[in-house]
């Protein structure tokens, strides 16, 4: 199964996601670079690095144990850059444990929200499409109504400070992440 097949199965499970119990959507392939390795005895040899953030990105808004499967003594800058992004894994190991929950198609783009702990929220923008994609996204289109601090975890900075949303271009497989606080 490919990265966006075990995000699609995983997603409509996340109700059973929590401290104590999470989905495991199985091994990283953060770092596999084509060389082979555990993940790759059903034949996959790696993604490109845009790929890579996006897997990182949806294994953490899952809430999913993140394993790797690569040689860790021979990790290249970029996936270290991705694996060891610390505001992502703090998505991943937030105390409240509320896994991600897709709740909204748009512009081709699968958006999906958490609740995070201090009244935050994390919004994942994925472009599964192979064409880049300009999404224009209201956060009240989420349900959300107010104006929110917008920090982008992979760019570790603040793109807004009052926003009532979001817009920019998802090049093909890439997934934004956004806290709002």
């Amino acid at each position: 199964m490919g990265i966006y097949d075990i995000i699609k199965l995983t997603a409509p499970l996340s109700q059973y996601a929590g401290p104590g119990h999470w989905n495991d959507m199985d091994m990283l392939v953060v770092g596999l670079e084509g060389k082979g390795g555990p993940s790759s005895d059903l034949g996959g040899k790696g993604c490109s690095y845009i790929e890579y953030q996006s897997q990182m990105s949806m294994w953490a808004m899952l809430a999913s144990p993140l394993a790797m499967s690569h040689d860790i003594l021979n990790t290249s800058a970029e996936a270290r850059r991705i694996l060891l992004n610390r505001e992502i894994i703090a998505i991943d190991q937030d105390p409240m444990g509320v896994a991600v929950r897709q709740v909204l198609t748009q512009s081709g783009c699968d958006i999906y929200m958490r609740p995070l702990v201090n009244n935050r929220t994390a919004v994942a923008i994925l472009n599964a499409s192979d064409k880049e994609t300009r999404v224009k996204l209201a956060f009240n289109a989420l349900g959300l109504k107010a104006r929110y601090a917008v920090r982008d975890v992979w760019a570790h900075r603040i793109v807004s400070a009052k926003a009532q949303g979001w817009s920019g271009k998802l090049r093909p497989h890439e997934t934004i992440v956004l806290v709002l606080q």
